[in-house]
């Protein structure tokens, strides 16, 4: 006796010139036939497609299909903007480390200004503060805190000479 449900989930990914996808087809048991489709903004012609495909191979059972499409280069972007972050990151717990605290201090004191994780480990902990660290560190973790909290690839602008020429 052969069993057959109507749970199950499938994905498949590739790329389509610029394009690089993956489609996602997930059922669970249902009485009636419900087909839900998901996609990124832009694919809405897909939908009805989609649907009348569910309808043409089921009787029953929820069906959700989800696409997730987006340009190759976008991945590139998002590996730059990381590594970018880590290179600030990097720069300023070295800058702040002249002042010959603990890795755990230094770190931390520079993570917390790039990014919204609180207070830090060691002498600056939640009973501590930044006031041991001399100017140059203060600086440094100052400018740290405008990347952090302004969004890198806008400070940067603020630095590229053409952001200031007339055109």
């Amino acid at each position: 006796m052969a069993l057959s449900g109507m749970t199950g989930f499938a994905r498949e990914e590739g790329a389509e010139g610029a394009w690089t996808w993956a489609v996602e087809a997930r059922s669970v048991n249902g009485r009636n036939l419900e087909a839900r489709f998901r996609g990124p903004p832009g694919f809405d012609a897909l939908e009805r497609a989609a649907r009348e495909g569910a309808q043409a191979r089921f009787q029953r059972g929820q069906i959700t299909i989800g696409l997730q499409a987006r340009r190759a280069e976008t991945a590139g972007a998002v590996y730059g903007y990381v590594a970018l972050v880590m290179l600030i990151l990097l720069g300023c717990t070295a800058v702040v480390s002249i002042d010959g605290y603990d890795f755990s201090t230094n770190f931390t004191a520079a993570l917390s200004c790039i990014s919204n994780v609180g207070p830090g480990l060691g002498k600056i902990g939640p009973s501590g503060n930044f006031a041991i660290f001399s100017p140059l560190p203060k600086l440094v973790m100052a400018v740290t805190m405008l990347f952090g909290r302004l969004e890198v690839y806008a400070m940067l602008i603020l630095f590229i000479p053409s952001t200031w020429k007339r055109r």
